[in-house]
């Protein structure tokens, strides 16, 4: 992507990164930012879109929702614009399995956050499930 990108990975310190998010969210040219979830999915604000794109999960569906909300809520985003994220999932793949075990342990989550009955999900057993079809 050139100079219309910028990229944020684990192998980078704190000044790095920093300085990666901060020319994103000022320099009309850069485009995109490209970033693990871990890397890039916390410690900073993007004022500069209200949109993402996540080609990769991971487990921990709070590390997910952490990433998404970098975009959301005040002082990120873009004024007026509702934030959305999007997840790249091919059919058939073990990240498509993941994205279903990683959405019941939302909603379990969701429920007893709400005051619902408790419930739990092993989700090694629960992705094999899923994977045997």
């Amino acid at each position: 992507f050139g100079k219309r990108a910028v990229k944020v990975y684990g192998g980078m310190n704190a000044t790095q990164m920093q300085t990666a998010f901060d020319a994103f969210n000022v320099r009309d040219e850069l485009r995109l930012l490209v970033g693990q979830i871990e890397s890039a999915g916390q410690g900073y604000s993007c004022t500069s879109t209200s949109t993402c794109a996540f080609a990769e999960l991971d487990w921990r569906a709070s590390l997910i929702e952490q990433a998404c909300d970098r975009t959301h809520g005040v002082g990120r985003g873009l004024l007026r614009q509702e934030s959305l994220s999007y997840f790249l999932i091919a059919n058939g793949t073990v990240e498509e399995a993941l994205a279903q075990v990683i959405e019941k342990k939302q909603k379990i989550a969701r429920k007893a956050l709400d005051g619902g009955e408790g419930e739990t999900l092993d989700l090694f057993t629960e992705f094999c499930k899923i994977m045997k079809g």
